[in-house]
């Protein structure tokens, strides 16, 4: 956004020019480019918009209600530099100037796997169709992944590509993937414990579908568990993770598997922070979700720096 000093307006004012000639125009978009999908789709009134677990309202009032501190920084400088006009989009949608019948929006989200996208999800409830994926917990940054994966994201966009209307049944074709894909992951709390600063988590991982999940030890992206740590929930900043490489090459069909490894929690300020446990592949810079199920860990930090872990830690 760097040579659009002057805001939202002249930033849509150059996509609607970039598009002309289009006889049809999509804007999709994750997380925060999910807002922009919705905001910029909005503004110059394109056929589609698809939001993949997007923000919907960056009002400092609205996220200190809902508790969403997953990107105070960034935020902060969005606050600092943008059009406030345009943090919360609801009144966006509502302006009749900007309404559009013909205009297909759609919202998707992973089922029970981050509430503060719920919360964003149903601001926009009355101008949008959403989609919850899938019956077990997919962490935020999982849901992309696992539309990928599924073959959905290509599917919602080859239709809105083709102008087709039909509403696609996207929760009963990622439960058809799943299905073949599944695997339950298990944490084993009375060997998940605080030592000398150090969390100490074991579990296991059981493959229940037929298909097995290709592990590809010697390949520079393995399949793998992680561990991963956000200090009170915000991303990007001191993120801390922890990996644990299972012996067999494969995820058999039937098979189980035990997982043990260390995550350093020393010098983590006051307040709630969130472990994700889950199976993943190694990235350029950090491991990806695959897109499958999570475990979320608890742990509270007293004013004097202890942690603990908090009362039905395991989510």
């Amino acid at each position: 956004m760097r040579d659009f000093p002057t805001g939202p307006s002249v930033v849509a004012d150059a996509i609607a020019e970039r598009a002309r000639g289009f006889r049809r125009v999509v804007c999709i978009g994750y997380s925060m480019g999910g807002y922009a999908a919705l905001l910029f789709g909005r503004l110059i009134g394109v056929d589609t918009i698809i939001a993949l677990a997007p923000q919907t309202d960056l009002s400092r009032h609205a996220l200190g209600a809902w508790g969403d501190h997953r990107w105070d920084a960034q935020i902060a400088r969005v606050h600092q530099r943008g059009d406030s006009r345009f943090f919360d989009l609801a009144p966006l949608y509502h302006d009749t100037h900007h309404l559009l019948p013909d205009q297909a929006v759609t919202l998707c989200l992973g089922a029970g796997g981050e509430p503060l996208d719920v919360h964003h999800a149903l601001h926009l409830e009355r101008y949008a169709a959403i989609h919850s994926v899938g019956t077990e917990p997919l962490a935020h940054e999982a849901l992309v992944v696992a539309l990928r994966e599924s073959g959905l994201m290509r599917t919602m966009i080859d239709a809105a590509i083709a102008g087709r209307r039909t509403q696609i049944p996207l929760s009963e074709c990622f439960a058809r993937w799943m299905a073949k894909n599944q695997h339950s992951l298990a944490i084993d709390p009375a060997a998940t414990l605080i030592v000398d600063s150090r969390l100490h988590v074991s579990g296991t991982v059981v493959m229940h579908s037929a298909s097995r999940i290709a592990r590809d030890p010697t390949s520079k992206h393995p399949v793998r568990l992680g561990v991963r740590l956000w200090p009170e929930g915000r991303f990007g900043g001191d993120r801390r993770e922890a990996r644990f490489d299972f012996p067999a090459p494969d995820l058999l069909s039937g098979s189980m598997h035990r997982f043990a490894t260390v995550i350093d929690i020393g010098g983590l300020p006051p307040g709630r922070h969130d472990i994700v446990t889950a199976l993943v592949r190694e990235g350029r810079f950090w491991f990806d979700d695959l897109g499958f199920r999570a475990i979320r860990i608890g742990l509270v930090v007293d004013g004097a720096g202890a942690p603990r872990l908090v009362e039905g830690a395991v989510v």
